[in-house]
């Protein structure tokens, strides 16, 4: 079993497992909280890891000033590519496509690009560098796809930037 800051992964066999994902809006409570249960598939041939990830996912957006609640249900699709190029360095992809039946919420496309450093020789710490960007088509967007900012997964409830740039410390137990 894995587990994130909001993911975890079980696996049953060396490939085949369950997901749960949880995404909750801001320390006050607003904005879009998802909740996501799934399969997960992962392999790996040599050097190149690939996981894939469809899930069915529930919306809840709470709005920061009037505190009304919408809600929704989806389908997400989650895939992880990492290429391993030495023992220490790695580079990955992570697209994440996440369909509402609602056109309000319509469609969110997260690009994750990272590089993998390991800290360690046996992979239990790690530093990550990360560059993410959001494309966003909803009733918002005049359903026309657009770029917005990481804290907008759900289009115009919460400003951000065009993307972003993070760097992560990861300690793997």
């Amino acid at each position: 079993m894995t587990v994130a800051r909001n993911w975890a992964y079980g696996y049953w066999n060396q490939n085949h497992g369950v997901s749960l994902d949880l995404i909750k809006g801001d320390f006050l409570g607003a904005g879009p909280s998802i909740g996501s249960v799934g399969y997960a598939y992962k392999d790996c041939w040599d050097g190149f890891c690939l996981r894939v990830n469809p899930a069915l996912g529930y919306l809840s957006i709470k709005s920061p000033s009037t505190s009304s609640r919408q809600s929704d249900q989806g389908a997400q699709l989650n895939v992880k590519m990492d290429y391993k190029l030495s023992d220490r360095f790695s580079l990955g992809f992570h697209p994440q496509l996440a369909v509402w039946k609602s056109d309000d919420n319509g469609s969110t496309l997260k690009l994750d690009f990272n590089a993998t450093f390991n800290l360690s020789k046996s992979g239990d710490h790690k530093l990550m560098l990360v560059h993410e960007r959001f494309a966003v088509n909803n009733r918002n967007t005049d359903m026309k796809t657009r770029f917005v900012g990481e804290g907008d997964p759900i289009a115009g409830y919460v400003p951000g930037t065009e993307s972003t740039l993070k760097l992560r410390y990861v300690y793997k137990f």
